[in-house]
Formats: C-alpha cells, sequence, structure tokens
C-alpha cells in the first residue's frame, strides 16, 4: 500500500523544488511505491524542461525513469508507449550502442511483453540480442539477461520447444559466469524444466526438477519459497509421466509443509491442495477428491473471491470428479452453473470458456442424451478452431468426441467417417504414439464394429 504524497514547496526556487522532487522519486522507488514514484518523477520531468533542453541527458534518464516505474506500477501499456515515445531521443543523444540505449530498448521490450504484446517483444528482443553481444560481448551480465528475457517471452508466446533450445544454450553460459548455486542460475534450471515439459517431455522435465531439488535443498534450505515451488513441480511432472499414484504421494507430503511455511491461506498451499484434488482423481480415486475439492471450494470462495479463476478452476475440477465418480447427470449440472459465469468472467472465447463448454458436452453425452451433446459439440467446434486453431489439441478432442455423440445418437456410419477424417490429423499433430492418438484409433475400430453389427 502506497502512503500519501509529498508535497513540493511552491515557493522555493526550481533547482531546489527539482532536487527535492528528484530525492522523492528515487526514494519512493527504493520502497517498491512505484505509483508515488511516477508522480514526483512527472514533477521532476516538468521541472528538468523548464531548466534544462529536451534533449539533456538527465532529462532523458527522467523519462527512462519514469517509463520504469510505471512498468513496476503495474501499467506495462502506458510505459511501452513512453518507452516508444523516448527511444528515437535516446538514440539521436546518445548513439545506438549507448549503455542507456540498449537498457531502454531492453526495458522497451518488456513492456511489451507484459502489455500482451507477446510476438513484438519476441522480435524486439531477437533484434537486440546481437547488438549486446556485440557492443557488452557474449558474457556480459545484461547480454545473459537479454537473452534470458528472448527465451521467457518466447515460452509466453506459444513456442516452449523454441525457448527450451534457447535456454539449452544460454544455461552453460550462466552456470560459468555466476556459478552453478547463484539464485538466476536455479531460475534458468527451473525454467528449463518447464519448458521441456511444456514442448512434450514430461519425463525430462521431471527428471531435470528432480535434478535441481538437492541444489536447491542445500543451498536456500527445505523451507524456502523457491524449494517448495520445485516439490510442487515435481510431483506435477510426475503425474504428467502417467504416474499419478506417485504425484498424490509427493503432493500429501509437501501440504504439511506448504500450510506451515505460507499458512493454510496462502494462494501456494491453496494451488497444492488443488493439485493434490487432481492427481488423486487421475490415481482413481475420484470420490476423495471430490471431497477434497467440496473443502477447498469454500476457501477458494473465502480467500480470492468467487469470480478469481482458480475459483472457477476448483468449480470446474469439482464437477470433473463428480461425473468420474459416476453422477453423470450431477457432473452436467454442474458444468451448465459454471458456464455462464466463466463467460462473464473470462469472456466467451477464452479458451477456459471453450473448455467448460466441452466438458458441459462431454458429460451431457455420459448422462445418457447424445443428441443434446451432439449440438453442444457442433456450436463448439467452429468457435474453438477459430480462437485455438484447427491444429490444436482441444480442435482435435472436440472433432473426437463430435463424432462420439454423433454415433451414439444413431450414425455409426458419420461417426466412423469423421473418425477417419480426423486420425491422419491428430496423429500428424500428437505423434502416432500420443495416448489422445491411441485413442483415435480405438475409435475408429470401435465404429467400424458397429458397422458390421448392421448397424444405420
Amino acid at each position: 500500500m502506497e502512503h500519501e504524497q509529498d508535497t513540493l514547496p511552491p515557493d522555493a526556487p526550481d533547482d531546489e523544488r527539482l532536487r527535492l522532487a528528484t530525492a522523492l522519486a528515487h526514494t519512493n522507488a527504493d520502497l517498491d511505491r512505484y505509483s508515488n514514484a511516477c508522480e514526483h518523477a512527472r514533477q521532476e520531468l516538468q521541472l528538468r524542461l523548464r531548466l534544462y533542453a529536451p534533449d539533456h541527458p538527465d532529462t532523458l534518464i527522467t523519462r527512462n525513469d519514469l517509463a520504469l516505474w510505471t512498468l513496476k506500477a503495474g501499467k506495462p501499456a502506458e510505459a511501452r508507449n513512453l518507452f516508444g515515445d523516448l527511444l528515437p531521443d535516446i538514440v539521436r543523444v546518445f548513439g545506438p550502442e549507448h549503455h542507456a540505449t540498449l537498457t531502454a530498448r531492453n526495458n522497451y521490450a518488456v513492456s511489451a511483453g507484459e502489455a500482451g504484446e507477446l510476438a513484438e517483444a519476441c522480435r524486439l528482443f531477437t533484434e537486440l540480442v546481437p547488438d549486446r553481444v556485440r557492443v557488452l560481448g557474449p558474457d556480459h551480465h545484461e547480454t545473459l539477461l537479454t537473452r534470458n528475457n528472448l527465451a521467457y517471452w518466447t515460452a509466453h508466446a506459444g513456442e516452449p520447444d523454441k525457448a527450451r533450445g534457447l535456454m539449452d544454450g544460454l544455461l552453460p553460459d550462466i552456470t560459468y559466469m555466476l556459478g552453478p548455486d547463484d539464485p538466476t542460475t536455479f531460475i534458468a534450471r527451473s525454467n528449463l524444466a518447464s519448458w521441456t515439459g511444456q514442448a512434450g517431455e514430461p519425463a525430462e522435465a521431471r527428471n531435470l526438477f528432480a535434478d535441481l531439488l538437492p541444489d536447491m535443498t542445500r543451498v536456500f534450505g527445505p523451507d524456502h519459497p523457491d524449494t517448495l515451488a520445485v516439490r510442487t513441480n515435481v510431483a506435477y511432472w510426475t503425474g504428467e509421466t502417467g504416474d499419478p499414484g506417485q504425484a498424490k504421494t509427493l503432493l500429501r507430503d509437501l501440504l504439511p509443509d506448504m500450510t506451515r511455511v505460507y499458512g493454510p491461506d496462502h494462494p501456494d498451499t491453496l494451488l497444492v491442495r488443488g493439485n493434490l484434488a487432481l492427481w488423486t482423481s487421475k490415481a482413481g480415486d475420484p470420490g476423495q477428491a471430490m471431497t477434497l475439492l467440496s473443502d477447498l471450494l469454500p476457501d477458494r470462495v473465502r480467500v480470492n473471491g468467487p469470480d478469481h479463476p482458480e475459483t472457477l478452476t476448483v468449480r470446474n475440477n469439482l464437477a470433473l470428479s463428480t461425473g468420474d465418480a459416476g453422477d453423470p447427470a450431477a457432473a452436467r449440472r454442474l458444468f451448465a452453473e459454471l458456464l455462464p459465469d466463466t463467460v462473464r468472467v473470462n469472456g466467451p472465447d477464452h479458451p477456459n470458456t471453450l473448455r467448460v463448454r466441452g466438458n458441459l458436452a462431454m458429460w451431457t453425452q455420459k448422462a445418457g442424451e447424445p443428441g443434446e451433446a451432439q449440438s453442444l459439440f457442433a456450436e463448439l467446434l467452429p468457435d474453438i478452431t477459430r480462437v485455438l486453431g484447427a491444429d490444436h489439441p482441444d480442435t482435435l478432442i472436440c472433432r473426437s468426441n463430435l463424432a462420439s455423440s454423433i454415433g451414439d445418437a444413431g450414425a455409426p456410419h458419420e461417426a466412423y467417417r469423421l473418425i477417419a477424417e480426423l486420425l491422419p490429423d491428430i496423429t500428424r499433430v500428437l505423434g502416432a504414439d500420443h495416448r489422445d492418438t491411441l485413442l483415435v484409433r480405438n475409435k475408429l475400430a470401435h465404429w467400424a464394429k458397429r458397422m458390421e453389427g448392421g448397424e444405420a
């Protein structure tokens, strides 16, 4: 929480007011009171423009500080505009290879990414890396920072495999320059593990996190937040490798430590409780998962509010566990209640909204109404294709589920045709051995057998 701003003496000379405004701006920034820092930086800038030329180096530095603190105050779009306006002036005054210019370019790229312009951030960092290598050298800490930023925003732009490759090349340099036990090295190793998993190699991700855990425990201690985060990731990627029972065990062992260190209402504690329920269900005990999620939901509502994304996720998972526990009609009802809230909070095209629509259709089918499910899947497919793309895994699964609902509604020949069209696409995108590809192949055999049985 930021404090009331200090005011400048109105009758003091401008140079005295400038010194005070500068001191107040930097003091507030040092205290992480960035909104106050921005206000004083604006006052400082007005005074500098009055006393000095617009191209004075100190004026440009004040503009850079204002843009940076605006970013740190949580206003990335505004910061992006400030950096964008500043860059031509700072290049003209300082030159393209000056340290201040390169720093402003880095911060401009960060603000673009934080403002949601992920592809633009990647482009800006891609252009900046060779300039920093040429000016500062490949092993300079600011060069390493820019290379790290490029990898980070590449992952956030939806290219984890490319980000993994960038980090593979960067990690040895970070380790050499900073040492194996430096926190930045640990962050790089953690990011490499995460992006490896996101790129479709959960077993390798689990191994990387498992290798990281003893090093972080040794350096930071077992109760450090980063150590606990690595334990959470070991459990998650263990589950993703197809071992939900072990993931459940790891999370069950982790939860008391999270509660002791963070308290019961901390977001990370609540996240572990949700993950424990998820892997409990996938380990074959949806009834116990229902109990865990039913206990978690009121805590999420109390701590985060009813419209928080994590609260909506708990409601989604509770509905899934309810269906998996043998009550598809109740699951359908829970998803029907969840959908309007998800649309209101996230919008109709948000991936989570599309996922809830898919779950509603699936449990409608499992509740014994394939005709209604067919309509829901048919309405969903063009939307999910438009938003996520034709080759997105969720789009391919929607095509599979639509075909199944059509077959269950009495048209096995049409179901077979749709599944036969889907198989080469899902094989190309996910690979021949992916579990969803194997499921589609099994469905093709199922509908072929149903046709042989003489169904229409």
